[in-house]
Order: C-alpha cells, then structure tokens, then sequence
C-alpha cells in the first residue's frame, strides 16, 4: 500500500458524487408522494452544517479550496483525512444524505484498500478514522475475522495469559443475552450470544482448541475455546462477539487486551501498542503517528516501510518533548525517570538516545532529505524502525506505571 493506492477512478467518483450527489430510484414510488424522479437524488454537501467557508477554515483549508484539483492531486492520507472531516460530528448535517454517502464511500474506498471506521463518540454520535485493509480484504470485499486478515508474516506473535483469557471469559459471560437471528429463509430463532459466535465462526472454519494432551482439535463449547484456543481465534471470538453488542463491551475488551498492543475498534482488532493510550500532553497527533507507522509497516512494500520508518521517527521527536519543549531538558527527565536511578541504565539509555538522535541527524530517514547518507536496504530500515519503536515503548511504559 503506498501513498496513491487510490485510483483516479474512484478519486473521479469522490469528486461527481460531491459535486452532483447520485440517483436512489429506489426511494421514488410512483404510488406515494415522492413519485417525481427528482425525489430519487441524494445529495450531501462536504461541509455538513456550516458554512463552506467556515468547514475549510476549521479544517486548515485554504479559503479557494477547489475538490477537483484536491483530489486529482493529493496523495492517499489527504483525501482520508478530508473524508474523516466530513463525516465528523461537529461539522455533519445529521439531518442530510451523511449516512448514504457514507456507505457510497466505503464501497469506493474498500476497492482501493481502506476504509473508515468508528475511532470514537462525541455526545453519542461516531467520529470517524481511516485505516488500510488487508490484502485478503481487499481480495474478498468482505469481513474476515482477525486469524484470516493477517497472516504469519504480517503479524507479530503474541500471547494472551490465562489470566486475561480469565477475564475475558467473564467479560462474555456479563455481556451474554438471548440474540434474535433469522436465517437466509427468513426463519426467527434465538440463541445465547456465545452458541451465536460459535456457529459464526464456523462459517469461516472450524473452531478448535488445545485438549489436555496438547492436540490443537475440534471444539465446540465457547468457554474451552476461549481458554485453549490459539490467540488469533480468541481474538476472532472476540470480534465476532462484538457484531451483536454496543461500544461499552468495546471499551471493556480494550481494558483488558490494550497492553499487548491491540485494541477492538467498531468490530476490528487492530495494531495499536501501548505508547498509543499515553498521549504526549499537547501533542494529540502522536496516536495518529504511531498507528499510521504500524500499518504502514505491515504491508512491507518497499514504499510503506520508507513511511513507516518517517512516521516513528517523528513519533520519537515527539516523545523527546514529553516534559518540555526544551528537548535536551526533557530527554533529560525522561532517562531519569525510565533509570529509576540506577546510573549504569541511566548511562545506556542516554547513549541510546544519543545515538538515535544521531541516526536521525546524518541518515536519510525522512525520503525528502537531502545531503544525508541514504539507505536502500530495506532490512536496515526495519531494523531502525524496530530499535526506535521499542525505545518509545520502554518510555511510555516506564513513565505510565509510575
């Protein structure tokens, strides 16, 4: 995924439909009121409930904002950004086409390999995110549980404690209720929302778990797959078990899985990493950093883990600023604070830094940069990537607990 995985065709078809909107025959009927044709077009403008003028001059857009040239244009995270803008609280007409033209975009946006998402509320009403799907996604235009999204070359292996398995076992049990179904022939039935993720996940393969003999074998009971299951298909469980319940059961998976780097996000699992939930005060740009660099880095084209790797270095600059804006005063306190005193880890981290900073300072991280030495293998950029990465973790993980 690079930065201009969105074709011109469907930039063409973002620019039609917020210059003329789209017919929905579908809503004119020749029995009822609305039986002229005109009734079928849906149209919604881009700035919602204000003023034109005043959503680009919140939005930070130039006053002679012009769609066609913005979209023809700009790379991919522009056109994201603005779409997020759209479909944000503050500015959308809730009484308008905002839902429609929702749907039309994902449709448009999935083909090209994204999609926007549920990232929070504001007085009960969604803000909207973008995030990059997988190529498995893209390929089947459909939902696939975690296990299937990504494979074992795009995913970082990790573990789920019995503990935690513990909770979430009764996180299931506290959020279970009778769920009304219907099937394809339109047959009502009801069932325990844990027999309900069971016969779901059996449509994408069958659900399985370890016995007492280490045997990964078939299984059927909702309680033994969430203590024995492999961690990808307990997070399946998890996100299939999110379809039939409301944002609280989100946030209350998020308490329990967020400090092993994934967090449930309107029916997804996604990369996020601890630093993300510590904000650097004043810098509410850091989670987008971060999350951006994690995609980019799992879809491990040459073009992404440049950006992967510019986006957590900017990540680190930032961390650098925690304290203050004085960065040699402020790396100073963070060191301090991650050392807990001990002078020898204290000498180590400030040579890590030092040496980082250094890294940033004479290497072409930033591809834009000039008269810096550059790097062209692509394992010494993940390398770097890494290293950095796992500095910020040790800091914002040192300095939460404390």
């Amino acid at each position: 995924m690079n930065n201009n995985s969105i074709t011109i065709i469907t930039r063409r078809e973002l620019i039609k439909l917020f210059n003329e909107g789209y017919y929905d025959y579908s809503k004119c009927f020749w029995d009822s009121k609305y039986s002229n044709p005109k009734d079928a077009h849906v149209f919604y403008p881009y700035y919602g409930c204000l003023s034109k003028l005043d959503f680009l001059k919140n939005n930070h857009f130039n006053e002679d904002f012009n769609i066609e040239l913005s979209f023809t244009n700009s790379d991919d995270i522009f056109i994201l950004d603005f779409l997020c803008a759209v479909f944000n609280p503050i500015y959308r007409d809730e009484n308008g086409f905002w839902k429609e033209y929702l749907n039309k975009i994902q449709s448009l946006l999935s083909q090209d390999g994204y999609e926007l998402y549920v990232d929070g509320f504001i007085s009960h009403k969604e803000i909207y995110k973008w995030r990059i799907l997988t190529k498995k996604e893209k390929e089947s235009m459909k939902f696939l549980p975690f296990s299937i999204r990504y494979n074992n070359d795009e995913i970082q292996k990790f573990k789920i404690t019995i503990k935690k398995r513990n909770i979430l076992k009764d996180l299931f049990v506290k959020f279970e209720i009778e769920e009304d179904l219907v099937t394809e022939t339109n047959w009502h039935y009801t069932l325990p929302t844990r027999k309900a993720v069971v016969e779901d996940i059996k449509s994408y393969y069958p659900p399985k778990a370890y016995n007492a003999s280490s045997q990964y074998v078939d299984e059927e009971d909702f309680d033994n797959l969430v203590m024995r299951t492999s961690p990808k298909s307990l997070f399946d469980l998890i996100e299939l078990y999110s379809k039939y319940k409301d944002y609280s059961f989100e946030n209350s998976i998020n308490e329990t899985i967020g400090d092993i780097g994934y967090e449930l996000k309107y029916g997804k699992i996604m990369f996020t990493q601890q630093i993300i939930k510590a904000e650097i005060p004043n810098e509410p740009t850091l989670k987008e950093l971060i999350q951006i660099a994690e995609t980019y880095r799992l879809k491990n084209d040459t073009t992404s883990i440049q950006f992967a790797l510019e986006k957590i270095w900017d990540a680190f600059e930032r961390m650098k600023t925690y304290y203050s804006k004085d960065k040699k005063d402020s790396c100073n306190k963070i060191i301090k604070a991650v050392s807990e005193s001990n002078q020898e880890f204290y000498t180590f981290l400030e040579e890590e830094f030092n040496r980082l900073t250094k890294i940033g300072n004479d290497y072409q991280i930033r591809h834009f940069e000039k008269g810096k030495i550059e790097i062209t293998n692509n394992k010494i950029k993940e390398y770097l990537y890494s290293r950095c990465l796992a500095l910020i973790n040790l800091v914002i993980r040192s300095i939460e607990n404390q």
